[in-house]
């Protein structure tokens, strides 16, 4: 509780988007689903559990829906939880490298950055100035 208190406004904001996200992205899953007329189900197993939760929750929500008589639920979770991941990591290192460079390496800027990093004690006041 300690540690929720120290949060303060900001992780009430944070905890607040994320459940929009989540309750969102079943939305949207389930929409789709109903759209194609395809098992309801179908619409979880590619929505907030792989997408979320990752292959952990896949792997423990798989065997659920396949009790509730989704054949190869546990397959399906596993392979969308793999997608997320994959598409995850191919779209976000480089719009990360992107923003990065645009924020900080950006040449034109490098040296005044340097001066401020400094003013921060992040870089020492001897350290050379040069782009590696």
């Amino acid at each position: 509780m300690k540690v929720l208190k120290s949060g303060g406004l900001s992780l009430l904001i944070f905890l607040i988007c994320v459940i929009v996200l989540i309750v969102s992205q079943n939305g949207l899953a389930l929409g789709l689903a109903s759209l194609l007329g395809i098992d309801p189900y179908i619409g979880f197993c590619t929505g907030s559990i792989p997408m979320v939760g990752g292959h952990g929750t896949a792997g423990a929500f798989g065997p659920v829906l396949e009790d509730l008589g989704l054949v190869g639920a546990t397959t399906l979770c596993t392979a969308a939880a793999t997608f997320g991941l994959l598409a995850g990591s191919l779209m976000g290192g480089p719009l990360g490298r992107r923003q990065i460079w645009s924020w900080t390496m950006n040449w034109r800027n490098w040296k005044s950055n340097m001066k401020r990093w400094r003013c921060r004690k992040f870089i020492p006041a001897n350290a050379k100035l040069e782009m590696i």
